[in-house]
């Protein structure tokens, strides 16, 4: 659902619209500068869109990564795969946090909203990477997922696999609990 947003703020920024520019002098500076005076219908929908897109991203997707990053790692390397993903992640704010500004300031790139086109290709990117890498963990123990990465099952079966552990089949212990 992020995606769509991203992608309709992009598409949204190549409308053509009219604007009615007022040119704004500092008196400190003494430059001048030419400003929108007149927000338009456009802005405040592509303003509406990525406050839809934060909130969704929010509600959704943004915390699965906390619970993702504590139960998929074997349980010995657990505290330094926490920490090697809390840095890449603070590493990958700062670039975003660093080319974000570039991509919209009209003075530096001048892509506006339709970086909302490059911020969608990253989502396809990330959705494609989730969906043949990330395995699904719901439902299994920490020994089951330990299990299913030393047998080198590859993460779209991971929901599906049977096996045994200490001479059980897994699969009969589960139709047991129910």
């Amino acid at each position: 659902m992020t995606f769509v947003f991203v992608l309709l703020i992009g598409i949204l920024a190549c409308i053509p619209q009219h604007h009615n520019f007022v040119a704004v002098r500092s008196a400190a500076v003494g430059t001048s500068e030419v400003v929108n005076a007149h927000p338009t219908a456009l802005n405040w929908s592509i303003a509406a869109l990525l406050l839809a897109f934060t909130l969704a991203y929010d509600a959704t997707l943004g915390p699965i990564c906390y619970s993702l990053v504590s139960e998929i790692p074997s349980t010995r390397l657990r505290s330094k795969t926490i920490v090697l993903a809390r840095n890449c992640y603070n590493i990958s704010g700062i670039v975003t946090n660093v080319i974000t500004p570039r991509m919209l300031n009209p003075s530096a790139w001048g892509w506006g909203a339709r970086a909302g086109f490059f911020w969608a290709g990253t989502s396809v990117l990330g959705i494609l990477w989730s969906w043949w890498r990330l395995p699904e963990p719901k439902g299994r123990t920490f020994g089951e997922l330990d299990e299913l990465f030393e047998s080198k099952v590859p993460a779209r079966q991971f929901r599906t696999t049977n096996f045994a552990i200490g001479g059980v089949l897994v699969a009969e212990v589960e139709k047991s609990k129910v």
